[in-house]
């Protein structure tokens, strides 16, 4: 009686990637047997390039023989750009503005840390308005006991990669104000740092305000804007439709923009201020009237905040950028926001640097 052909078993190329504090790498290998394989490299008995860190599958891929596998094997581990992407894609799944709020409170109190994942990343270093986010997150989330935020001023001094650890202290706290300073900093040495000075209520016999603002257009009335495949990674957190002025790099001699735009995470709509500061950060007019760019740098970013209510429909934000100063390189953004009800909540202003 002839014995039943056993099954050849399936071969598996897989990618891991770093999840404990070192720093971040990926490794690339075939096998077998997925799971004992994983146990290998975190009980240290695995390849000696994994050998003393601990390691999360990432991605993997089946094949029918071993030759077919090593072959991928080869492949991939040659092909960068190939790893990075299929890193990026499980950032996009793992990385909403409220998973990674989440995890960076969740390493607090105090001191904070957060990876950045590619998705908020703007070139080699972390987005502005996300950086900005985090150090404000973490002075509310210490203090539980302060005032409603009238102003805050940031720096953006270096790069921030990869690591991200956050800090921040109280410098003076008066009767009327208190005021505090945030750091943010990673390997690449100081990255975003900030004062936030919260301020109370207080009467006066004058009472004045901005108008309400005319709503020509509902986002809804909209098309999103559609990014181009040269576009930062971090923009795939935001959905922004086109009111009027110029689009990015047409040359106009009119540049203010006016803008709806919100998070993609829809659990974010109803967060109020962070998910607000995160979108603050907003295109700088002057992409309106030039014709392409290398590189932006932000330098500094001063937010006057008008009011402490920070509410709005399915959380969308009516926001203008204007400039009239390009000049060596640099120029200078005026920003207004409102509210879905036309209702003025922020003034700010952002200098920035330009590469050509």
């Amino acid at each position: 009686m002839k014995k039943p052909r056993q099954q050849p078993k399936s071969c598996y190329v897989y990618l891991l990637r770093s999840c404990d504090d070192g720093p971040a790498k990926s490794y690339v290998g075939w096998t077998m047997d997925l799971e004992k394989r994983l146990a290998a490299h975190n009980d240290g008995s695995g390849a000696k390039s994994t050998r003393g860190r601990q390691w999360q599958l990432v991605h993997s891929e089946v094949f029918k023989t071993r030759g077919e596998a090593m072959s991928r094997e080869y492949e991939l581990k040659n092909n960068r750009p190939e790893r990075r992407r299929i890193l990026g894609e499980k950032d996009k799944k793992m990385s909403s503005y409220t998973q990674m709020m989440e995890a960076f409170l969740a390493s607090g109190p105090q001191n904070y840390t957060a990876n950045l994942p590619e998705t908020w990343k703007q070139g080699r270093t972390a987005f502005g308005g996300i950086t900005s986010a985090l150090l404000l997150a973490a002075i509310l989330n210490d203090h539980d006991d302060l005032p409603p935020l009238r102003t805050m001023q940031i720096n953006f001094i270096g790069p921030a990669m990869d690591e991200l650890s956050v800090s921040s202290k109280v410098l003076r706290k008066g009767k009327n104000n208190v005021t505090l300073s945030a750091e943010l900093n990673s390997d690449a040495g100081a990255g975003t740092h900030g004062y936030f000075t919260f301020g109370v209520e207080r009467e006066l016999d004058m009472v004045m305000d901005y108008p309400l603002k005319e709503i020509t257009k509902r986002p809804e009335e909209i098309e999103p804007y559609e990014l181009g495949d040269a576009a930062p990674n971090f923009l795939v957190n935001f959905d922004r439709r086109w009111v009027s002025g110029p689009t990015f790099f047409e040359q106009s001699d009119d540049p203010d923009m006016l803008i709806w735009t919100r998070l993609t995470d829809p659990e974010s709509w109803d967060k109020g201020l962070l998910p607000l500061v995160v979108l603050a950060d907003t295109p700088p007019a002057a992409f309106g009237t030039i014709s392409g760019v290398r590189a932006l740098s932000s330098m500094n970013w001063n937010i006057n905040f008008l009011t402490d209510d920070f509410t709005t429909e399915n959380g969308w934000w009516l926001m203008r950028s204007a400039t009239r100063f390009i000049r060596d390189g640099y120029s200078s953004q005026l920003i207004q926001i409102w509210n879905s009800e036309g209702r003025r909540v922020m003034d700010s202003m952002q200098h920035i640097a330009i590469f050509q």
